[in-house]
């Protein structure tokens, strides 16, 4: 749809869930209040349907709270103090009035919130939702609609759409891309590689397999938490069947020779897989799994902006009888199970359009904001960076002494959210960074800073001095 003239699509869109209290058109904008409610009747406005919709759409509403979302060109209108303002406009805007959120977890949009993809997702639910499979107009329109998300996805990874398949998530790509590797190479042997400093769904995964008989090599990072392709050249055996290896650390930031991994294992004849878990790369980093020679690849859409519930799996055309991680209906080329959710898809692939236009541009942008921020930090006395990363969104530094729950909590309570591993460890010690063999005080201190295209100067002085007033006001462990 064109968003240069808005009108009362969106209008329309957003009172079909119900929890519209008032809706504003005008030349160029649309802009509607919504309300939380207690109400739990789901036809009613503010009810289930409201709260798992609208809610959905626009990160969540709390019960009484007026939101109001407006997309177009001119100024929002004052609105009460305790009310939140979305902005949607061509670069997403915080669902916290001057949030700077962990966006290596969910970016600040939480989902995508920009003005295109925040009705694309109303439209596919509200407009679309007829099963993809079945064989009426409706459903089939449904197809459509998921068909032509697969293409713009499966473009912007340079793949085949044939060889892309949707999943609920990273972690369901994970699964299923190793299961089915070690299945695929049952006859030839029962070991794996990866590294000790994966994603929780490979390495759970992993010790799956190892209970059930397979042997796993789990390569260790240096000190900058870097692991090299030679280091897999040692662990090959001729009984190897995976080497799983992710493009982008989750916490450090650091960028894995992915290429050059696929490079040793044909060099070397080996009929070894190789699994990449591109999460958190995708579309911020080199990521070619084709000219690369990579035989799956797991994707994530809300590491875009897109949102939660959608990943995919790239299934390299040489794998013919990939294993089927769900049996059922035959869906997604009978490989994956489960009727196809049209409106994460069409979500997914909106994100990836958005971050694909002026993309050279937004990756600058976040890198020179990372260094600006590592600049800043590292005056703070006694601030040390950790890890050698250069992904341009990913940022690990550590305040030793301070511990990194006290930190992450402190500037949390001031609406700066970062972290202190991945958001998927809920607090616990991170395995990444024990893996780097820091001293005990800077391991404690470690905290991950994250960037995305709409982050700006002002929340890196903003995170610089929530730090700095952290040290002041705070007792080091001993």
């Amino acid at each position: 749809p064109c968003f240069d003239k808005l009108d009362a699509r969106l209008a329309y869109a957003l009172m079909g869930v119900g929890a519209v209290k008032a809706v504003e058109v005008g030349e160029g904008f649309a802009a509607a209040r919504l309300t939380g409610s207690q109400n739990n009747d789901p036809m009613l406005p503010g009810g289930r349907f409201a709260s798992n919709h609208a809610g959905g759409i626009l990160g969540g509403i709390s019960s009484g709270q007026d939101i109001v979302l407006r997309v177009g060109v001119k100024p929002i209108a004052s609105i009460a103090q305790e009310q939140q303002t979305i902005d949607v406009h061509d670069q997403p805007a915080s669902v916290l009035i001057g949030g700077r959120h962990d966006l290596a977890a969910i970016p600040r949009i939480v989902p995508v919130l920009t003005a295109m993809t925040a009705l694309v997702l109303a439209d596919a639910l509200l407009l679309h939702s007829g099963n993809p499979s079945s064989q009426y107009p409706y459903g089939q329109d449904g197809k459509a609609i998921a068909e032509s998300g697969r293409a713009v996805i499966a473009k912007a990874l340079g793949c085949p759409k044939e060889q892309l398949f949707f999943t609920s998530c990273g972690t369901e790509s994970d699964v299923w891309a190793i299961r089915g590797a070690v299945w695929h190479g049952r006859h030839r042997g029962r070991h794996i590689i990866t590294t000790s400093v994966e994603h929780s769904a490979v390495l759970e995964t992993c010790k799956w397999l190892e209970a059930e008989g397979c042997q796993v090599t789990y390569l260790k990072p240096d000190r900058t938490g870097m692991v090299s392709a030679q280091q897999v050249a040692d662990a090959l055996r001729e009984d190897t069947v995976l080497v799983s290896m992710m493009l982008v650390n989750n916490e450090t930031g650091c960028v894995f020779p992915v290429a050059e991994v696929a490079r040793l294992l044909k060099d070397k004849n080996s009929t070894a897989l190789l699994h990449c878990d591109a999460v958190q790369g995708f579309l911020k980093v080199p990521c070619d799994p084709v000219s690369w020679g990579v035989d799956l690849m797991s994707l994530s859409g809300h590491k875009l902006g897109g949102p939660k519930g959608i990943g995919a799996l790239y299934i390299s055309p040489r794998l013919r009888n990939f294993r089927p991680l769900l049996p059922g209906g035959g869906q997604e080329q009978g490989l994956r199970s489960g009727t196809e959710a049209t409106a994460q898809i069409a979500g997914f692939a909106k994100a990836v359009e958005l971050r694909l236009d002026n993309y050279e541009s937004k990756i600058r942008h976040m890198s020179d904001l990372k260094a600006l921020c590592l600049e800043k930090l590292l005056t703070i006395p006694g601030v040390v960076a950790v890890g050698g990363g250069t992904a341009p969104h990913i940022l690990s530094v550590s305040l030793p002494g301070y511990p990194s729950g006290n930190i992450v909590s402190d500037l949390g309570s001031q609406g700066i959210c970062i972290s202190a591993g991945s958001a998927c460890h809920k607090g616990k010690s991170s395995h990444v960074v024990s893996a780097l063999g820091l001293p005990k005080r800077t391991a404690a201190g470690v905290i991950r800073i994250s960037f995305s295209p709409d982050t700006t100067a002002e929340d890196i002085e903003a995170v610089y001095q929530a730090l700095k007033n952290h040290q002041a006001q705070r007792c080091a462990m001993l």
